[in-house]
């Protein structure tokens, strides 16, 4: 069976200075470009291009689907004209029939469903599979790139704070200098004398310190920019859960709690699906949990 899928996606015409024009145009512009030159080949290929390719008088696949499926439809529709009622041993026959050949029909259409479709299937898996193929090499190159830019980040950042530290402590020796320097001012005032010197030593040292100060606080960390972007780091929620049980306790008490019950049912029907019916109507031991068999509704089987 034709893929009209990867048909289709193949006859697509690729864009370049003949796309707009005629026939009958490229036409003329072959004819007038020197014999064999790479204007002419152009054109001639151009013309190719056009040429209708093999399948394409085939109808749109709707109009297609619609005519596979006439059949099974006029069959449907003949098989649920009319319900059957159940009166007696007869007429329950008679719906198992009824019902026997609606399930062949949804089997048999269901088959053709695959069948027509397999051909789309296998080439969304071959797409997927080479796009992927070529992801995954850029994808493990990024990751790559991106731990190598962190150990870059994690050195610089590290730089940053380091020097940051370091004015942050010279600004708090110049406070201290600044600080003896103006006690020393006050010991000679209270003895009724003037220290000019030490008076200026303490603005010195005052301004020294304020200047170190601003400096520190003004230190950033800055990103690493080139032509094409940017790095960016952003903050990141990490945990672990260091007590099950009040955690789970914590969550039956929340909104989620129909989460956790959803996921409790589903393990709890795998595991009795493990033991099998037999055992379960023998009786078993689950902690938290009552289990029993009871028969389904009725199947028909052929």
């Amino acid at each position: 069976m034709t893929n009209q899928l990867v048909h289709e996606a193949s006859a697509l015409p690729d864009f370049d200075e003949y796309s707009m024009m005629s026939t009958t145009d490229i036409c003329l512009a072959a004819a007038n470009w020197p014999e064999n030159s790479e204007d002419q080949l152009r054109a001639l290929a151009a013309l190719r291009q056009r040429a209708p390719g093999v399948g394409h008088n085939r109808a749109p696949l709707s109009e297609m689907l619609d005519e596979e499926l006439a059949p099974s439809r006029a069959r449907a529709d003949q098989l649920l004209a009319v319900t059957p009622v159940i009166i007696d041993e007869a007429s329950a026959a008679k719906a198992v029939d009824w019902t026997s050949q609606l399930k062949a029909l949804h089997d048999e259409v269901d088959k053709a469903r695959l069948a027509r479709s397999e051909p789309y299937r296998s080439a969304w898996k071959m797409i997927n599979h080479r796009y992927d193929a070529l992801k995954l090499r850029l994808a493990v190159a990024i990751e790559g790139g991106s731990k190598m830019l962190t150990q870059w980040d994690d050195a610089e950042r590290a730089k940053v704070e380091a020097e940051r530290r370091r004015l942050a402590e010279e600004a708090r020796q110049r406070e201290a200098e600044a600080e003896a320097a103006r006690a020393a001012a006050e010991a000679k005032a209270q003895e009724g004398k003037t220290d000019v010197a030490a008076e200026l030593e303490a603005m010195r040292a005052t301004d020294e310190a304020e200047r170190l100060a601003r400096r520190a606080g003004a230190i950033r960390h800055e990103p690493t920019r080139s032509q094409l972007g940017q790095t960016t780091r952003r903050r990141q929620i990490r945990f672990v859960v260091e007590d099950f049980n009040k955690r789970l306790r914590g969550i039956l008490k929340s909104p989620r709690r129909s989460q956790v019950e959803k996921l409790v049912d589903a393990i709890t029907e795998h595991e009795l699906r493990d033991l099998g019916v037999a055992a379960v109507e023998k009786g078993i031991q689950m902690e938290g949990v009552r289990s029993w068999v009871e028969e389904s509704g009725v199947t028909v089987r052929r």
